[in-house]
């Protein structure tokens, strides 16, 4: 264990600690409902004809997979503690390495939040193992998780934030967090173990009901140990402001700057960026206009502006919100970005249709956009049957210096469920998973799965 991990974890150990003692009993009695015990088994089947994603596939991988997950949850009127578990016995027949058994993909996460009327209390703990070609499907993606590996992503960590004085002229919020990534048995040198260390602190100055004033100070580690090993540091320092006028329209805005330094070859040992923002957001009776300018420029990138617009709606049975960014870099030539976020009841289901591009920075610290289309559909055929179709596409292009390697992972399902009993249900389906590197490797594999699930739910 390094010395950035241990400091990641005391750091979330010493918030907590001061959090045990900040935050009281403020509020009258404590109410509270029962705890909620739910337990899933499954046995699942499955055939995958190109399981790694090799651009020529080494054959047939079967598998049979005795699943288990549990989540518990506890609330009271100002608390809430969550737990969930999962894993699974797997034995599985693979054309290179034969028969095998053994643990597979757990996962654990835990919550804790705690409010009261002036303060708030939340801490995560988190430990996840997954393939590699799997982590496409995490929330927070990153632009080396496009990338196609057999091997194994250990990804674990926590965080904690206390916030004290919400409800008063002068309040204050600490955090900190950390992030560990490490991969077994990966091909592709890009896919390095990682520590990523957060920390921050923000004093709010409230001087009426409408205005608010915050002094925000944030410092992150970043730590590669891959062939080029290297440590980035970042200090972040800056000013907000949230402003509400007439007519339900909010004015916000930041200035800060930024110091860092780095050990990367090749990189310069320090740099700075100075950055600012402005905004405003327009409520309506159906939901909110959006606009903004940002600008930031940096000593070792490319300076860069952005304009965006955006619109939320709520819709008779459902919600969607789009919006529009033009952003400009000195390196490259203007881009286009777009985000949508729609969801619809229908007469016999639901659609949603998620779409957000964004530019992001790699594990080297270079521009690189970040494209994601997600397409669910679900439709009900009876009350005892549902039909899922579902697909999912990420892209990363070069943003900056032209350095950057284009990818492409696309996923397609489709599944049909049958409630068999209360307490039974049988899902089958089929899956198609495709991968593409601008100059490099394509692959593709297709899949069929057969699943039987009993659920169990446990009340006090």
């Amino acid at each position: 264990m390094g010395r950035g991990r241990k400091i990641g974890v005391a750091g979330i150990a010493i918030a907590t600690s001061i959090a045990g003692t900040g935050i009281g009993n403020t509020q009258g009695a404590e109410t509270s409902s029962l705890p909620v015990v739910d337990l899933n088994l499954s046995t699942k089947f499955q055939s995958d004809n190109n399981k790694d994603l090799d651009p020529i596939s080494k054959g047939t991988t079967t598998s049979l997979s005795e699943i288990a997950s549990l989540f518990i949850l506890s609330e009271t009127n100002s608390q809430r503690l969550s737990f969930s578990a999962s894993g699974s016995l797997k034995a599985e027949d693979d054309p290179v390495t034969g028969t095998s058994t053994g643990f597979a993909d757990p996962s654990v996460r835990l919550n804790y939040s705690r409010a009261t009327s002036d303060a708030a209390f939340d801490v995560s703990a988190f430990y996840r193992e997954a393939d590699v070609n799997n982590t496409i499907f995490d929330d927070l993606l990153r632009p080396e998780d496009l990338i196609a590996d057999p091997g194994t992503l250990r990804t674990y960590g926590g965080d904690v934030e206390l916030s004290y004085g919400l409800a008063s002229p002068l309040g204050f919020t600490i955090y900190a967090g950390t992030t560990i990534r490490e991969y077994q048995d990966t091909i592709d040198p890009e896919l390095s173990d990682n520590t990523s260390d957060r920390y921050g602190a923000s004093l709010n100055f409230r001087f009426s009901p409408v205005t608010q004033v915050g002094l925000n100070a944030d410092w992150t580690e970043y730590r590669d140990e891959g062939i080029d090993a290297f440590d980035r540091t970042e200090a972040s320092y800056s000013v907000s402001l949230s402003h509400e006028l007439r007519n339900d329209l909010r004015l916000t805005g930041s200035l800060g700057y930024t110091d860092g330094e780095t050990t990367e070859i090749g990189e310069d040992p320090t740099y700075d960026e100075q950055f600012a923002s402005l905004g405003l957001r327009q409520g309506v009776a159906n939901g909110a206009y959006t606009a903004g300018l940002s600008f930031l420029e940096r000593s070792n990138q490319s300076d860069r502006v952005s304009l965006d617009l955006g619109r939320e709606m709520e819709l008779p049975a459902g919600a969607l919100s789009f919006g529009v960014e033009l952003t400009q870099t000195d390196s490259s030539d203007l881009e286009l970005l777009g985000s949508l976020d729609w969801t619809q009841e229908l007469p016999q289901g639901v659609i949603s249709v998620f779409f957000d591009q964004s530019i992001t920075s790699n594990s080297d610290n270079e521009d690189t956009q970040l494209s994601r289309l997600s397409v669910d559909y679900q439709h009900q055929i009876n009350t005892v049957s549902s039909f899922t179709l579902a697909m999912d596409l990420s892209r990363t292009k070069d943003a900056g210096t032209g350095t950057i390697d284009g990818r492409t992972r696309a996923n397609f399902s489709a599944i049909y469920s049958h409630e068999l009993t209360q307490d039974w249900n049988l899902n089958m389906g089929y899956e198609r998973r495709q991968y593409d590197e601008v100059g490099g490797d394509k692959a593709e594999s297709d899949s069929v799965f057969l699943t039987l699930t009993r659920g169990f739910s446990i009340g006090f």
